[in-house]
């Protein structure tokens, strides 16, 4: 054979094997990608599980009795989130890392959305890094 029909024999071979290789590489990449998204996915439903559950452990208290034991009374009058006035037999919910209490279902609506106090910007709640940790370990066991 002469050095021009090597060239049209190998020429298709080499285009050939260069296409499946990129093809193998582009499905691979896709694959790992769809892998990762799921991964993300399974992370965040965790996450708001292991939020509401923190959440709804947070200590719950009438205001008549959280008036009786403040040492200030008056600063304990309202709601910072719905800005209304405390009633005696209303229950409040008290965040256990600064102290501030709202209504129970005004601060439970809060922290669905935020991850902070209303009143001092300080998160009671896990970091998203702690959560991912404590999540991946809940699967491998």
């Amino acid at each position: 054979m002469r050095k021009a029909e090597y060239v049209l024999f190998y020429f298709p071979i080499g285009i050939l094997i260069v296409f499946t290789i990129t093809t193998f590489i582009c499905h691979y990449c896709r694959y790992r990608s769809m892998q990762n998204m799921q991964h993300d996915s399974t992370t965040i439903t965790i996450h708001v599980h292991k939020r509401n559950d923190i959440v709804n452990n947070y200590p719950v208290i009438l205001y008549s009795e959280a008036k009786n034991h403040e040492s200030n009374p008056e600063s304990i009058t309202c709601c910072s989130i719905c800005l209304a006035d405390y009633k005696d037999k209303e229950w409040l919910k008290l965040l256990p890392h600064c102290g501030h209490l709202f209504h129970r279902d005004c601060i439970d609506k809060w922290l669905q959305v935020n991850l902070s106090c209303p009143m001092c910007r300080n998160s009671p709640l896990l970091t998203s890094v702690e959560v991912t940790r404590l999540a991946t370990q809940d699967m491998i066991k």
